[in-house]
């Protein structure tokens, strides 16, 4: 890590910090990974936040964080992150290490503790609670679900880099795909094509790299993941790519005829095309999620006579993947977002 890098983290940490002290919070267990990637720069924060017992950073009011890391990835952690590590290995419980370094920093039993209880099962949260009960630090636990992205959400210059370069990677996947979608191509070579194009663009990872197509008369099994059919003339094809740099993604979908075009599919791309300029327009700092939503709904209802049967809004970016969130509605784009 960079001297740079690491400045940038430890200031991302310590406003963190300063959140925790304005609620009256003695510490917080962050355990969503895009957050732990964020405070610390930890890459692998999210293949551990789904093969480990706990992945989890605990950060305190005051002191430094600790990280809650398996013995497998005890050399990855060491080459990109410089917090406190809490190593364990497979055959040990991590529940009650993280619960024996959190007794060291609160007060005591009913210190009000933050977790992400969007980001944590209740099992995990339950088994982190009974260890902690059984240390006799029993902690009160606070939600603190978006606390993190608050902050991320407002982009400095190498994150928007980073979702430029990413938005470069998902065009060039984007048009690949586009152009290789004909009439007897099958769906998997098209998936291949779109991978390596992706690749050759300047994509750096590969865990939230993400390739779907979805074809068939009236525009396939939407959400399928099975790539064993081929495209055939007539049919309705729906790319969506997600390109990736540093961890920062950028999304984009279309939806093309194969072939000779269906009835009535260029009166739908142009409805299409109106609802995207219209929510594109919306987009502006200081406008909140949900009027971007109701810009294009309102185009839709004037067409078709009924509010657009999608909801948008709910989910936005929130740097490395799509934040969700019943408040999403209620939030203003900052003037960073403008890249």
């Amino acid at each position: 890590m960079t001297s740079e890098g690491s400045a940038a983290y430890v200031e991302r940490l310590e406003r963190a910090r300063e959140e925790l002290v304005s609620r009256g919070l003695e510490a917080a267990v962050i355990t969503r990974p895009e957050n732990i990637f964020f405070l610390t720069g930890y890459r692998a924060a999210g293949i551990a936040a789904a093969t480990a017992k706990l992945h989890a950073l605990l950060l305190p009011a005051e002191g430094e964080p600790s990280m809650l890391v398996r013995s497998l990835e005890r050399r990855t952690s060491e080459a990109m992150v410089s917090v406190d590590r809490l190593v364990y290995d497979d055959a040990e419980d991590p529940f009650a290490l993280l619960a024996e370094r959190m007794a060291e920093i609160v007060r005591g039993p009913g210190a009000p503790v933050g977790v992400e209880l969007q980001r944590i099962s209740a099992y995990r949260l339950q088994r982190l609670l009974d260890r902690l009960d059984e240390s006799g630090s029993g902690v009160l636990p606070v939600d603190v679900s978006g606390l993190i992205e608050a902050h991320s959400l407002i982009l400095g210059t190498p994150e928007i880099a980073s979702m430029r370069r990413a938005a470069q990677v998902s065009a060039a996947g984007l048009r690949t795909g586009l152009a290789a979608s004909g009439p007897g191509v099958a769906a998997a070579d098209v998936v291949g094509q779109v991978q390596a194009a992706m690749y050759a663009a300047g994509q750096t990872d590969f865990e939230k790299s993400f390739v779907a197509l979805w074809s068939g008369p009236h525009g396939g099994l939407m959400h399928d993941t099975r790539l064993d059919r081929t495209l055939a003339s007539g049919d309705v094809a729906t790319v969506e790519v997600m390109g990736v740099d540093n961890h920062y993604i950028a999304c984009a979908q279309a939806t093309v005829p194969v072939g000779n075009a269906p009835d009535g599919f260029a009166a739908v791309q142009d409805l299409v095309h109106s609802l995207h300029d219209a929510a594109r327009a919306a987009v502006r700092p200081g406008a909140r999620a949900g009027d971007v939503f109701a810009a294009a709904s309102r185009i839709y209802e004037q067409e078709t006579g009924t509010p657009y049967f999608r909801r948008a809004g709910d989910r936005w970016a929130s740097r490395r993947s799509v934040w969700t969130s019943s408040r999403a509605t209620t939030r203003s784009f900052r003037s960073a977002l403008r890249c």
